[in-house]
């Protein structure tokens, strides 16, 4: 399979990952099943973050659940969570408006996540 057919299709897990990441924060938020935004944001983040690896295994990159893609997965995961915070606070910290720090995570992250997964997540041992 040629990179541009799995970027075009991690792009289309990556949009489904976020639409699952607005539901869940919505739901569990405006039905008052949690008072805490940044708690629901973590789950929604962990519920996204598996229903990606699932996607993005079998469907982008045609690969198979193991051990070293499933922690090379988590590891980009939590450094794109850790990336995007640190962004969102340096934008933040220099006065900008959020939404230029929401625009630079979505030029930034995606991309980066994609190339650590095509070169490193998915890369037989």
């Amino acid at each position: 399979m040629s990179a541009v057919n799995k970027l075009l299709k991690f792009g289309v897990v990556g949009i489904l990952a976020t639409l699952i990441h607005i539901l869940i924060v919505s739901l569990l938020v405006e039905n008052n099943v949690l008072s805490s935004i940044p708690f629901a944001n973590l789950i929604a983040f962990l519920v996204a973050t598996t229903f990606s690896y699932i996607g993005n295994t079998k469907w982008s990159f045609a690969d198979s659940f193991n051990r070293n893609n499933a922690t090379r997965f988590a590891i980009t995961a939590v450094f794109g969570c850790v990336l995007a915070f640190s962004l969102s606070w340096v934008v933040d910290t220099a006065g900008y408006h959020y939404l230029f720090g929401i625009a630079l995570i979505v030029a930034v992250i995606p991309g980066l996540t994609f190339l650590s997964h095509y070169f490193w997540t998915y890369q037989s041992d």
